[in-house]
């Protein structure tokens, strides 16, 4: 199989059969995103169907997007091409994009805190040692006795 562009139609469709009926012809990201790998570079599957559907390679910048809003999909029906400024802002107004950032957690309590700025402050200890100390970077320390 050479590009997309010179491949027939027989071949699109034997490879939509292959990647459907085939768990060894695909990985899936943490998103469970059929990828696959062509002339080299690894891609979405997608990607390939959608270029496929058009008769040409996506333009730069630009990516396959679902109307069904099923990552595993590669049906060329449910596929259009946009840029992905495009396909955030679909992502968002279908409400899904909705993830918010877990909270870190917190490597020091009050209690270690008002000791980093008495041994600072009072005691005269340099922030590279207390980060020591405290197994934390300095970068650390340097922020806490900011506030």
């Amino acid at each position: 199989m050479g590009t997309i562009e010179e491949m027939t139609r027989e071949e699109a469709v034997n490879l939509y059969e292959w990647a459907y009926g085939s768990k060894e012809c695909v990985f899936l990201d943490t998103s469970s995103v059929p990828h696959f790998s062509m002339e080299g570079k690894i891609i979405t599957l997608a990607r390939v169907f959608l270029s496929i559907k058009l008769g040409r390679e996506l333009l730069s910048g630009r990516c396959a997007c679902h109307r069904c809003d099923t990552p595993r999909c590669i049906n060329p029906d449910h596929l259009f091409e946009g840029t992905y400024k495009e396909n955030t802002a679909d992502a968002r107004e279908k409400g899904r994009l909705n993830w918010k950032p877990k909270p870190r957690p917190r490597k020091l309590n009050s209690e270690q805190i008002q000791e980093i700025k008495r041994l600072y402050f009072k005691e005269g200890l340099r922030q590279v040692q207390i980060a020591k100390r405290f197994n934390v970077g300095q970068p650390l320390i340097c922020n806490i006795l900011k506030k």
